[in-house]
């Protein structure tokens, strides 16, 4: 299961797109077939501040229905020659549009307060902005927070193109401007249900927008927390060790959590695209563009496309790590097939994950694929390790007993493997029920062992 994606060229207006309160015009900036969009004449001559703009629903709203993901565009914005002098060029992107326009989440650029024109304070630190309609407009969080997280300086210029990106999560924004994370912060409509993408512009303004694309998640994503990969792995593992924070100046620490992000994005997106396209028919940039992040940075975290995979494959089934499940079935806290179902429970909750293992394990079948060595390596230590850990559980250690619970092991496995490979074709099969038929018999062959 791929995760829906959407693009739009703009240089028309797409089909079933909807202006609030915006005039669009198709045109072109700069060489660069575009949308131009600005307030109406009746906006701008007679509408009121707070009521019909000023962080207002002043877009247009396309056909897409976004949640989590990333969304990014090229603008240009700037003053028209009718501009109140408050006027900054304001022009964005809109996103969770509901369908009463009741609530909306929109990230913005200034470009009149670009630190290359060096505006002075404290406009200069104030170039890019999120807010969140109706009850979070600029304003209002700059008297909750002042020099609060939600706007950010950023070398933007008026009727220059940029490439403006925003990452959500259910409860994380960051913003991106050619680039370079600006605003990175708390989502204000944390948890908010899917809605309509929109390119949005303010008063006083008249923009260009171009190339518009949409990846919008197939998971409730959440943002990483320190050390943690995003997901749970399949079958009881540990995550990676909490990194220390207590010696940590403030900055120091932003700069380790936004690494932390943007390794947990990266890490999302090759999960999902690997899946989908396999390791060959993917490649760097694109993981790069669907976790919202620049290819040097996958370079700078991962070292290259095979280190991208193996770092994958790490975070979410370890190799060199103690495994809890295994120590509690030897401790007869649980027992082995228990565990099993329960992870092909989880399994039929995450799809892509479980894509993403079944098309490492069958395309590593060949010796020339980066993942071959940890296919064997791993299958030789789930075999190993729960049969050992179930014959301490049993208090037995014949080679009779060993060689009867090895090939228990060994067909709960691989029958759990090969329905998850006949559920991602088929979604009607009852891969947990299928994995349960098999598992009555593994039980009472473990328990016949002596």
């Amino acid at each position: 299961m791929s995760a829906a994606r959407w693009s739009f060229p703009l240089d028309s207006v797409p089909d079933g797109a909807q202006a609030r309160s915006v005039r669009v015009d198709p045109d072109v900036h700069q060489g660069t077939g575009a949308l131009r969009v600005r307030l109406t004449a009746a906006v701008e001559r007679d509408g009121v501040p707070g009521v019909d703009y000023i962080d207002q629903p002043t877009f247009l709203a396309l056909p897409v229905h976004f949640r989590t993901g990333r969304i990014e565009v090229s603008v240009a914005a700037e003053t028209h020659a009718d501009a109140p002098e408050y006027a900054r060029g304001f022009a964005g992107i809109a996103f969770g549009i509901d369908d009463a326009v009741g609530t909306f989440e929109c990230v913005y650029i200034r470009p009149c307060n670009g630190t290359g024109l060096l505006p002075p304070p404290p406009r200069d630190r104030h170039a890019v902005q999120y807010f969140a309609y109706p009850d979070w407009s600029f304003d209002v969080l700059r008297e909750r927070w002042p020099d609060g997280p939600h706007e950010s300086p950023a070398d933007v210029r008026p009727g220059q193109w940029h490439r403006l990106a925003v990452s959500v999560t259910d409860d994380h924004v960051a913003v991106e401007v050619d680039g370079i994370v600006t605003v990175d912060t708390v989502r204000l409509h944390r948890g908010a249900p899917s809605g309509a993408v929109g390119i949005w512009v303010d008063i006083g303004t008249r923009a260009w927008f171009a190339d518009l694309y949409v990846s919008e998640s197939t998971r409730r994503l959440t943002t990483p927390t320190w050390g943690g990969a995003r997901r749970a792995p399949v079958v009881g593992t540990l995550g990676r060790q909490p990194i220390g924070r207590g010696t940590m100046s403030p900055r120091a620490e932003s700069i380790a959590q936004q690494g932390e992000l943007t390794r947990a994005a990266a890490l999302d997106a090759a999960v999902e695209l690997f899946g989908a396209n396999g390791y060959r028919g993917t490649s760097l940039n694109q993981i790069a563009r669907a976790a919202g992040v620049v290819q040097s940075a996958l370079h700078h975290h991962f070292g290259s496309k095979e280190g991208l995979l193996a770092a994958a494959l790490e975070a979410h089934y370890p190799t060199g790590q103690h495994r809890p499940d295994m120590a509690a079935i030897a401790a007869g806290e649980t027992d082995f097939v228990d565990e099993m179902l329960r992870a092909v429970r989880h399994n039929v909750d995450d799809p892509v994950l479980v894509r993403f293992f079944s098309v490492m394990t069958g395309e590593s079948l060949t010796e020339d694929h980066p993942a071959h060595a940890f296919f064997e390596e791993r299958y030789r230590r789930v075999r190993h390790g729960f049969t050992e850990a179930i014959l301490r559980a049993r208090g037995v250690a014949g080679p009779s007993a060993r060689g009867r619970i090895d090939r228990a092991v060994t067909v709960l496995v691989g029958t759990s493997d090969g329905l998850q490979m006949q559920w991602l074709r088929d979604p009607s099969v009852d891969l947990v029920g299928g994995v349960e038929l098999v598992a009555d018999l593994v039980r009472a062959e473990i328990a016949a062992a002596r």
